[in-house]
């Protein structure tokens, strides 16, 4: 317990987490800047800022921050504008991010979405169905697997920001 000039009381910083200490407002604006500079979408419309969090194949994070790696890569080797500088970072901050919250909501993890839906993949419903199995019955097995794997997973996220709140 903390006891401060004033008389008010607080508990320890003892196992929380120092957001303040290991983030940089300097490098967190930059990210911002380079985040707020790709909203535009090729038809001129503005994506939401969270748009990114909708998800992605992991694969397409991965591809997409190796080009950025070798760009900073490069960079560092044989120099640049600030620009190309940003531009590098940020782009391996964002597919970092991106690639890293997937993995953290589980995809292709066991009690995932991927997984729930495995054994429907290879089935052939076409000798079912005429055996009186519908296709709407399939959807409704699909949809409580989804339901199940949806409540696990933010049973699993409250506990986190229980944890670390």
């Amino acid at each position: 317990m903390r006891t401060f000039e004033t008389g008010a009381t607080r508990d320890t910083e003892e196992g929380k987490l120092d957001y303040e200490g290991f983030l940089s407002p300097l490098a967190l604006e930059a990210y911002a800047r380079y985040m707020h500079g790709h909203r535009t979408q090729a038809d001129g419309s503005l994506r939401d800022s969270d748009n990114w969090q909708k998800g992605m194949p992991l694969s397409v994070y991965m591809k997409s921050l190796w080009r950025h790696l070798v760009a900073l890569w490069t960079l560092h080797r044989h120099g640049g504008p600030s620009e190309k500088f940003d531009e590098a970072l940020g782009g391996i901050i964002f597919n970092t991010f991106g690639y890293w919250h997937t993995h953290l909501q589980g995809a292709g993890k066991k009690g995932s979405l991927e997984e729930a839906l495995e054994p429907f993949r290879e089935k052939s419903f076409a000798g079912e169905i005429s055996e009186g199995k519908t296709l709407e019955s399939y959807a409704k097995e699909v949809g409580k697997a989804a339901d199940a794997v949806a409540k696990a997973q933010a049973a699993k996220f409250s506990k986190r920001l229980y944890r670390d709140g």
